[in-house]
């Protein structure tokens, strides 16, 4: 409970310092820029992760159509729906005193949905810098609720692990670049409760 209440702290006075830091320009420039973002995207992504806490994987593979629905300047809520893939194999076993590497291919999936709620921080910083923050280009914090069913699991592999099924809550840092009808992201993300990281960088499509 201690480290939940202290990375809501961070999590809000980061906020409020980037909130604060931002210079003033000139409304014309402001507005213009912020016609490129559209009300409602829709993408799809698949994201690799990088990283992993313990011996329980993120997944190989994150599927996920995204909708991202701008609610006001610099705040979208973000809602996914997918699934994590999962593969691995049994490196080597013993034959006779000697270690003979075997290859027992192994595969899961969990169904994924999550909802996030972003806040996008630098703006007027590309703004100023003539870079584009069409449909949300820039770098952004965000909360996440997320949900993963019940592991499938390929017959015979018991001992796969893959992450418990539920609710999980992240706080994340991100930043995604569309160009044309692409786009490139990146995150990381700690559960509330420091079991486990989300990670990954991601390629889609825009709609």
């Amino acid at each position: 409970m201690k480290f939940k209440v202290l990375f809501i702290s961070l999590f809000i006075c980061l906020c409020i310092i980037a909130n604060a830091q931002k210079e003033q320009l000139a409304p014309e420039s402001i507005d213009s820029a912020y016609w490129t973002i559209q009300k409602n995207t829709f993408r799809i992504n698949l994201t690799f992760p990088a990283l992993t806490l313990g011996d329980i994987p993120e997944g190989t593979g994150i599927l996920t159509g995204i909708y991202e629905w701008s609610q006001k300047r610099n705040f979208s809520l973000v809602s996914k729906l997918g699934f994590n893939s999962y593969d691995d194999y049994q490196k080597s076993f013993l034959n006779n005193n000697f270690y003979v590497k075997r290859f027992l291919n192994k595969f899961s999936y969990q169904a994924y949905a999550s909802v996030e709620q972003r806040y996008y921080f630098n703006f007027n910083r590309r703004i100023r810098k003539a870079k584009p923050i069409l449909n949300n280009s820039g770098t952004y914090f965000g909360f996440e609720v997320r949900y993963l069913s019940n592991a499938y699991i390929s017959p015979n592999d018991n001992s796969f692990y893959t992450p418990l099924p539920g609710l999980k809550f992240y706080y994340n840092i991100g930043h995604q670049v569309q160009k044309n009808n692409y786009f490139i992201n990146f995150h990381f993300g700690i559960q509330s409760n420091l079991e486990s990281i989300t990670n990954g960088i991601g390629i889609g499509y825009v709609f």
